[in-house]
């Protein structure tokens, strides 16, 4: 893979990064013994975890859900960067896409 950074305004992208054709390497098989042996064995580096575990996460960072029991919600930036906390029981879950475009789209 060729990986290719350009500039887009301020930001980086790497849109014009491509999968090159596969090509022989050129290594011995000395060398490529030593590649395979060094490999990491993924299964005792990273833990798996359970699924109240994973439950937990998702509420903690997708939700922003903490162990009270609560949501943080930040105001529109044109009013102010304030913070307030509501409890879950006070959001309303009716509301769908559209609405959430709508409410959205001024910010």
């Amino acid at each position: 893979m060729k990986i290719k950074c350009e500039s887009q305004g301020e930001y980086p992208t790497f849109v014009s990064s491509r999968f090159t054709s596969p090509s022989d390497l050129h290594l011995s098989p000395e060398k490529i013994s030593d590649i395979y042996g060094s490999i990491c064995d993924l299964e005792s580096a990273i833990s798996v975890r359970t699924y109240d575990e994973l439950v937990s996460t998702y509420k903690d960072h997708y939700l922003v859900l903490d162990s009270i029991n609560t949501v943080a919600t930040v105001s529109a930036p044109k009013q102010s960067n304030v913070v307030s906390v509501v409890s879950v029981d006070e959001v309303d879950s009716s509301i769908n896409d559209a609405e959430v475009d709508a409410m959205l789209k001024d910010l």
